[in-house]
């Protein structure tokens, strides 16, 4: 069974089993997206349709969780410890590219509540190795974007060479950190030496 992440209140990526995601409260029973709203899209592709189809999907998946936090919107709470803040400009990491979204608000005294959907979503790890496949490939940092699959209408960004160089640098740091920090105990090279004298 493939494995699921989930992204716990303080940030953590972590594994979970379809159990584990099934009961996460933020997540829509179901999700209406208008067709509409995404005919056009299809005609770009698969990816295009895709994107607009996941924006949406998260989009939804925001708004639940704020209503799950704060109750529907219109019907005060007596008991509600947090209130919706508007909207503002926000990012999600999608098709190897990051692209643009409304994210919903949350205040309670002492500041902001981090919705869990909204931090899922900007997980780059996907990013990360979109990028690092690219360019082991051989695909330089300046044609990154040209290699990626049209999204439609979606205002997409981080993928200048600069920012891929840099995302490119990190990724094979910690590859080689990784390589190195680890223990040879459990490795069965066959080991060779040297007669003496030569």
């Amino acid at each position: 069974m493939p494995a699921c992440h989930v992204v716990t209140p303080e940030g953590k990526v972590c594994k979970a089993n379809r159990q584990e995601v099934r009961s996460l409260r933020w997540l829509p029973d179901k999700v209406e997206i208008p067709l509409r709203r995404i005919a056009g899209v299809a005609q770009k592709g698969l990816m295009a349709l895709s994107v607009q189809v996941g924006l949406a999907m998260l989009q939804a998946t925001m708004e639940n969780e704020v209503a799950e936090g704060v109750g529907p919107k219109g019907k005060h709470r007596a008991d509600r410890q947090a209130y919706r803040h508007g909207h503002e400009r926000g990012r999600a990491v999608i098709g190897g590219r990051k692209v643009r979204l409304q994210r919903p608000r949350v205040h309670r005294k002492g500041g902001e509540i981090r919705l869990e959907s909204y931090a899922w979503a900007q997980q780059e790890d996907s990013l990360n190795e979109a990028v690092l496949a690219r360019m082991l490939h051989g695909v330089p940092t300046r044609s990154y974007a040209a290699t990626l699959e049209d999204v439609g209408e979606v205002e997409a960004f981080g993928t200048s060479k600069s920012r891929v160089g840099q995302r490119f640098i990190r990724q094979m740091e910690a590859q080689l950190r990784e390589h190195l920090s680890r223990w040879l105990d459990d490795l069965n090279a066959p080991m060779g030496h040297a007669p003496a004298g030569a």
